[in-house]
This record gives structure tokens, sequence and C-alpha cells, in this order.
């Protein structure tokens, strides 16, 4: 699990924004969001990806 701070996370050019997060969720979402096996959420993974193909 991902450590709980009240620091906010700095922005990154590789940062999704809410419009292409709307487009892009629905053909991500393979479980629910709250699934028990979800470890980190699903936005962080695809900014993290992201960031690797950039």
């Amino acid at each position: 699990m991902e450590p709980s701070t009240n620091k906010p996370r700095a922005v990154y050019t590789c940062d999704v924004r809410d419009e292409e997060w709307g487009f892009c969720q629905p053909y991500l979402l393979l479980m629910r969001e709250d699934a028990p096996q979800r470890e980190y959420p699903l936005r962080k993974l695809f900014i993290a990806l992201r960031y690797i193909v950039r």
C-alpha cells in the first residue's frame, strides 16, 4: 500500500489531465475500481506507464 501523507504530490509533464483520464478510464477498467486485488490507483499506474513510454 502507498504511504499516507498529507503532502501534495508534485505535478509532472506525464500526468494525465482529467479530460484524458475521462476518455481512457472506461477502456482500462477490467475490474471495479475498489476491487480488493487493486493495490494502487489505476490512474497512478497509467501515469507511470505513460512516463515509461515517453
